[in-house]
């Protein structure tokens, strides 16, 4: 609902469709390079076997497995338009997982991604659950950057202006406390953390 209100008949009818017809997630690999070389291709069923030993991931999905081979998904009309890029130039792969993966199931796919990726062999990565990890890492990096920056400023502000550490402290008792509480209500009131309320603690720390 950040996008779209529940009310929307498209939203509606969309969550029918994913009722009716339910699918797990899905983490997107194109790998770039010469597909039609057997370096390539051995690259890719290595690829493939190792990501489909990955606790959390159901199947994949690649040139090697599915199409017989390269030439195989080249005539097919099928295999082509889902395995290969519109300029023939790389190849997807696609892992599916659990609705909601572990943070460490993404962390090994970049471990494992940036362990094969080499010249004619390049690597890239993206679907909604690799998306949503990125987004959360972004959100605690600005939560923790801000919150530092807060704490540093207004602390020296406070010092230039008042020179007494019992104020000081007193102040940040009063916005730490502050703090806290907004994130216990948060909490109670079902409020769920995500770009719009990400620095909203930090928000009420430098309003108190």
């Amino acid at each position: 609902t950040f996008f779209f209100s529940i009310t929307d008949p498209q939203f509606r009818a969309d969550a029918r469709i994913l009722k009716m017809f339910p699918e797990s997630s899905q983490i997107i690999l194109a790998v770039r390079g010469d597909i039609r070389s057997p370096e390539y291709f051995e690259g890719i069923k290595k690829f493939t076997a190792e990501l489909a030993d990955l606790p959390g991931v159901f199947s994949v999905q690649s040139l090697a497995k599915g199409p017989a081979d390269v030439e195989d998904a080249l005539k097919s009309p099928l295999w082509k338009r889902v395995l290969l890029s519109e300029d023939g130039k790389s190849s997807i792969l696609f892992v599916a997982v659990g609705k909601v993966p572990t943070e460490s199931l993404v962390i090994k796919i970049e471990e494992m991604s940036r362990r094969f990726e080499k010249p004619g062999f390049e690597v890239m990565i993206s679907g909604i659950p690799y998306i949503t990890e990125l987004i959360s890492r972004n959100l605690a990096r600005d939560l923790r950057v801000f919150s530092v920056a807060a704490l540093i400023v207004f602390s020296v502000v406070l010092f230039l202006i008042f020179r007494s550490y019992v104020i000081l402290v007193g102040t940040f008792l009063a916005c730490v406390n502050a703090s806290a509480i907004t994130l216990i209500l948060s909490h109670f009131l079902d409020v769920p953390i995500g770009p719009l309320t990400a620095n909203l603690s930090t928000m009420v720390f430098v309003f108190t």
